[in-house]
This record gives C-alpha cells, structure tokens and sequence, in this order.
C-alpha cells in the first residue's frame, strides 16, 4: 500500500540524512526545534560526518569542487584542495558522538 507508493515516488537523496540517522546514528540526539520551526528529522551530528565523507570524495577525485559545495552542509568546506591531514583530524566534538555505553567499564 502506502509503503510501496512512498519508495516509488519519494526523492531518495533527500532521505539520507533521516535514514543515515535512524540507521546508524540512532543513539545520536535530534536538534531541538526553535521557534516556529520544525527540527530537523536527522541527528544533529549527521552533518559533520556527511561533509567528512563528501570530502573523502573531493580527496579521490570522485567529484569536483563545484559537486562537493553543492552536496557538503558547510559551503565553506567546498575548496579545491582537500588535504589528507584534513581528513584524519577528529570530527567536530558534539554531544552523543560517542554510541551508548562507549568508554564505560
């Protein structure tokens, strides 16, 4: 029924944030809502590893500068030169980075 007429008709690019955050950052917290707007429906820490693998993309000549402005969530991160170095420092800290129980003994 509705499932089937969903996954034909929706646009699946769009979904990745909510299923890359249901999927794999289901322990992650979801922003909160402001005022008058609704919060986004993907967790708060998907934009930080979305624009790390965009750059891992830009680093192997996958895609271009223009693409990688185009599909990273920092504009500013759409340069010509992704750096290796760039690309083993540690993903901006937020809070819920780390999966439940991660670092308890």
């Amino acid at each position: 029924g509705w499932h089937a007429h969903s996954v034909c008709f929706e646009h699946a690019m769009s979904k990745v944030p909510e299923r890359f955050s249901q999927k794999i950052l289901y322990y992650a917290p979801r922003p909160p809502s402001t005022a008058g707007k609704e919060a986004p429906n993907f967790s708060s820490n998907f934009p930080f590893m979305w624009d790390r693998i965009i750059s891992y993309m830009r680093y192997e000549d996958d895609i271009d500068s223009h693409t990688m402005s185009d599909l990273a969530f920092d504009a500013k991160s759409g340069r010509d030169n992704v750096l290796w170095e760039d690309l083993h420092m540690p993903l901006q800290a937020t809070a819920g980075m780390c999966a439940p129980g991660a670092g308890e003994d």
